[in-house]
Formats: structure tokens, sequence, C-alpha cells
């Protein structure tokens, strides 16, 4: 770490930390309104519902002390602070020291729908999301072992966790074999080989586990397609450039993750699989703005991200929260 790193991750912290607890206030507070579930189930309080893979998102989301309903205020801090520091390891990786600039894209970002929908409706999964957000930024930097304890936390809180736990091991595995395989067009080779085992595997034990025959419909808009064409990008055009994933996890994660998330579409999930990228939205665009120069990534991150908030809007995710 440089001395220019060591300055700046103190103050950026700050600065996540701040507007995490101001977001979490305004949200908490209702201020952008609630969605669907949380009139239904979040409102409660201290629920206990389900198995081990809800327990502790439905006791954080639903927290209540001394008649004080503040499972929003913790859910939306939670969510909110780990977009942050996933944003901050993305710049810190790319070099990127502009304060002003980190602090537009980030407050650009919470009000987005991956974000929005975590803190006003889907709070389980949103927690989930949250620690996947967190291991996405230790495996930035290369710290495995945390990355992992983090990843597999996201389990307790929504059952999402266990296909993004199972793209984890699945890189580690395939990472494991690739170490010892010295040609370069060969590496690429088996990446996408162990991408469609990943896949096959999938829909498999989807097929063994659930009841494929009910219908799964689209949440509001049907984005399964542009989904689709996402991790079909992801995939294509890593393969020819492995180059780009050999030494970056999160570059590797998302690639298995593009395998494995049309096992659901494929297997007729479709609302599991537009929640599954939905999750992965803003991973998906840190990543791809590392293939640009940092001029070029700074246009690409505002546009991109003007784009999605436009879409949010557009599509009526704020209409929604009464």
């Amino acid at each position: 770490m440089n001395s220019r790193e060591k300055i700046i991750n103190p103050y950026y912290k700050n600065i996540i930390i701040f507007i995490s607890l101001i977001f979490a206030y305004f949200v908490g507070e209702g201020f952008y309104g609630y969605g669907n579930d949380f009139y239904a189930v979040y409102f409660k309080s201290n629920l206990e519902w389900g198995g081990f893979s809800d327990y502790l998102g439905w006791r954080i989301s639903t927290l209540q002390i001394i008649d004080k309903h503040l499972g929003v205020h913790l859910s939306t801090f939670i969510v909110t602070l780990s977009c942050g520091f996933l944003l901050q390891a993305f710049f810190q990786y790319k070099k990127k020291f502009s304060t002003f600039f980190f602090i537009f894209i980030y407050l650009i970002l919470i009000h987005t729908w991956p974000i929005i929908m975590s803190t006003s409706n889907a709070m389980r999964q949103g927690l989930s999301m949250s620690f996947i957000f967190f291991s996405l930024a230790h495996l930035l930097k290369h710290q495995i072992i945390r990355a992992f304890i983090l990843i597999f936390f996201s389990i307790f809180f929504h059952k999402s966790g266990i296909f993004y736990l199972f793209t984890f091991v699945s890189m580690i595995f395939a990472k494991s074999i690739i170490i010892y395989i010295k040609d370069n067009f060969s590496r690429g080779i088996i990446y996408f080989i162990s991408g469609i085992v990943i896949n096959i595997t999938t829909i498999l034990i989807l097929a063994t586990v659930l009841n494929l025959d009910e219908t799964h419909r689209v949440i509001a808009g049907d984005y399964r397609f542009h989904f689709l064409i996402l991790n079909l990008f992801f995939i294509f055009f890593y393969t020819f450039r492995h180059d780009l994933i050999n030494f970056n996890y999160v570059n590797l994660y998302l690639y298995f993750f593009s395998f494995l998330a049309p096992a659901l579409f494929f297997s007729g999930l479709n609302w599991q699989y537009e929640r599954l990228n939905m999750m992965m939205i803003i991973p998906y665009i840190l990543v791809i703005s590392l293939l640009f120069e940092k001029k070029n990534s700074y246009i690409f991150l505002s546009l991109v991200s003007l784009f999605l908030l436009t879409l949010t809007i557009v599509n009526g995710m704020y209409a929604s929260l009464k």
C-alpha cells in the first residue's frame, strides 16, 4: 500500500459511514416509501421465520428495540455501507482519487434499483447482497479467506447466498487447476469448460430439488434477455481475454457467475434469475469500468450509473414505494 492509499482510506471510510448513516435515517423514516413486502412482513417486529438461510435476515430487518422499529435503519445502513466499500475498493484498484467523483457515483448508485429494492422491499436479499459486496471488496485485494468467510455468511440472510457461495467455491476450484497450466490458450479453454460444467451442474441440481413446473413470473419489467446478453457478453469477452481474469478474482468471480445465472433462466426460474442479476448489476458496472483508461472510465461510470438511475425511475421503482 502506497502513502497516498494510506491517506485516502480513512477519509473515504468516513465519507461512506456518514452517507450510510444519513441515507439509513431517511429510508428508515419513510422518506422514500416502502414496497409491498415491507407492509406484508417487514413492519412486524423480531421475526424468526424460515430455516437457517432466513434467520439472520428476518432478525435484522425486523429488529425492534424498546418499541422502536430499527430494522429498516439497520438494514439500509449495512446495504449502503457495503456498496460504498465495494466502490472504494474499485477506486483504489484503478487509482482514482477524486473525492467529488467518488461521492457523485456513490450517491447515484445508492438510489438505483439494486439498493432501493434492497432497502425498501427485499431487505433480507439486500442483507445477503451486502455480504457479497463486502466479500468482493476483499476479493479485489486478494484477501481470499476473508472473502470466503463474508460470502459464507450471506447464506444466513437469504437463500440466494447459496448460489453466490457455490460460484465462489467453483471459482477457487477452477483457479487451483489453472495455476498448474502454463499455456495461455489452454487456460482460456479450461476456464470456459469449467463454466459450462457449473452451468450444467446447476441445472441438474435445480431440476432435482425444485418443482420446475411451477410458474415463476417476471417481476414488473421483463429484463431477462437483457441480463442474458450481459451474461453472455461477459462469458465470451473474458474467455478470449482470459488474461484479465488470471490475476483479478472479482473478474473471475463474475465470469463464473455469468455461467451460473443463466442456469436459472433455462430452468424457467424467471424472477429468481432477474433478482440474482439485480444483485450483481453494480459489480458488473464496476468491473467493466476497469477496461477503460482512467479518464474514459470516469465517463463510463457517470453515463452507466445515470442510465441505471433513469431506468429505476422510468420503470416505476419509486412510484411503487408508498
